[in-house]
């Protein structure tokens, strides 16, 4: 009887040694995906969109700001990336409310198209026929009704982990940046709170240039991230994201205030 009861008292400790040994790997397994995994990055991105031509066009749009230099800007500009438009001009400017990035060019023609046409199963992919019926045309029309956007940004890995909780006065955000103040809410960007998350917004500026017919809509964003990711079993997350938006209508000739927002504190922190 003892012998059997020793036996079972083996089994059960090598079973529970087993676990344990599971679990540790486990345990190691993660923070090694964790550590492996991690990485930081500053995303910056400008969409400008116009109804109509533009002629002797120069904007100065705010950049990620930190410690009066913009490390991001600097990157874009210096790596020339392929996915800048054609025919554009882009330099980093000391302006009254600090630096910016500069878009000059002669003209900006816009770009509609039409809508996306059902290519048949039974046709071939790359059916020359099918490729003909996308119509594209520099101004709108009932057969090229979709306004194209022109957009260029970039990607910047860093060092060390962001402050995504509290990024002012500690991380690159987009400046100038006047009355930051806390928000109820963003009806236009609806935003997934968690445990850490905080709205804000504030004023901000952006200078615009260029003639243009009295009825020309020209739409101008800029957003910048700053996100902590890793990899445990599945991708997670932490960031913060800033974003200015405007409309302008007509020519302009000056500096423009627009509003700007702020979401701090998004995703996993445990």
């Amino acid at each position: 009887m003892n012998w059997f009861r020793k036996l079972g008292i083996g089994v059960v400790l090598f079973f529970v040694l087993v676990l344990v040994i599971i679990g540790a790997i486990g345990i190691y397994s993660g923070e090694k995906s964790y550590e492996d995994s991690y990485r930081s990055d500053y995303e910056y991105g400008v969409v400008i969109a116009t109804s109509s031509t533009l002629e002797n066009v120069t904007f100065y749009l705010p950049v990620p700001v930190f410690e009066n230099r913009s490390k991001v800007a600097e990157s874009l500009i210096s790596e020339n990336l392929h996915n800048m438009p054609e025919g554009w001009n882009f330099s980093l400017v000391d302006t009254e409310y600090g630096p910016m990035l500069s878009i000059t060019a002669d003209e900006i023609v816009p770009t509609y198209h039409s809508y996306p046409v059902a290519v048949p199963e039974d046709d071939p992919v790359n059916d020359p026929d099918v490729a003909d019926e996308w119509m594209t045309s520099g101004e709108y029309s009932d057969e090229s009704p979709v306004l194209e956007l022109f957009g260029f940004g970039m990607n910047l890995e860093v060092e060390p982990e962001i402050n995504t909780r509290y990024p002012f006065g500690s991380e690159a955000i987009l400046a100038p940046k006047y009355g930051l103040e806390v928000a109820i809410d963003d009806p236009a960007h609806p935003v997934s709170r968690g445990e850490h998350t905080q709205l804000y917004e504030y004023e901000s500026r952006i200078y615009a240039d260029y003639e243009t017919g009295s009825d020309t809509n020209v739409q101008i964003s800029v957003r910048m991230e700053g996100l902590n990711q890793w990899w445990v079993y599945g991708w997670s997350y932490n960031g913060y994201n800033d974003r200015i938006s405007t409309e302008l209508t007509g020519g302009q000739d000056g500096w423009v205030t627009v509003k700007g927002h702020v979401v701090t504190g998004e995703g996993v922190y445990e």
